[in-house]
């Protein structure tokens, strides 16, 4: 029996046009953190999830989707930190990561429903980080998000309970902070995970 291997990405939205106000109000804001807010409510990972797929479709055809559909998944998402875990099989995590540089624009969402072909709000799909478990990307998440919430307190800005929450409170904070996470197989490669980094390096 073969062990399907996956590998997990670690992204963030970035909005390349800030708030102008903020940006005023306190100039001594890092520029790293002046393109990250949180992200509309009213997109749920469901959004994401297509949105991805469609992107995968239209770059790809037929046959890009096709490879990608059993494996691509939102393992987590968090609105209030504009960070969500997307796995994928191995094999397609290059493509996927491709498909997400080329995003630029949230989907439309009108009261829960996804209007396909209206574009929303501009934006950035980074890829931080690229693992062979969720535990290494979760723990990526938090180490970022303590380094975020230091800067902003060091520029004088205050930290909603929620970011906090999810950011800086380890893997209780990740589940608890307004954030979905989907773990029934968190553990899929705990056995093989020094192996599953090594291919991953091997794949670089």
């Amino acid at each position: 029996m073969v062990r399907v291997k996956h590998r997990y990405l670690v992204a963030q939205i970035l909005y390349p046009e800030p708030a102008t106000s903020s940006l005023k109000s306190n100039p001594a804001q890092p520029s790293a953190l002046s393109f990250r807010r949180p992200t509309s409510s009213s997109i749920t990972s469901g959004h994401l999830i297509r949105l991805i797929r469609e992107t995968i479709s239209e770059i790809f055809g037929e046959y890009g989707a096709g490879i990608c559909a059993g494996s691509l998944f939102i393992k987590y998402y968090s609105a209030a930190t504009s960070t969500l875990i997307i796995r994928c099989s191995r094999e397609r995590s290059r493509l996927v990561w491709t498909a997400l540089t080329l995003i630029t624009h949230l989907p439309t969402v009108v009261e829960g429903q996804y209007r396909a072909g209206l574009p929303g709000t501009p934006c950035v799909f980074r890829v931080v980080h690229h693992s062979g478990t969720i535990r290494k990307s979760e723990e990526k998440i938090i180490q970022m998000a303590r380094s975020e919430i230091f800067l902003m307190r060091k520029a004088g800005e205050e930290v909603a309970d929620g970011v906090l929450l999810a950011l800086g409170g380890g893997r209780e904070g990740l589940e608890q902070g307004n954030a979905t996470m989907i773990d029934a197989d968190r553990d899929e490669s705990k056995g093989d995970s020094q192996e599953d980094e090594m291919d991953m390096l091997d794949a670089e």
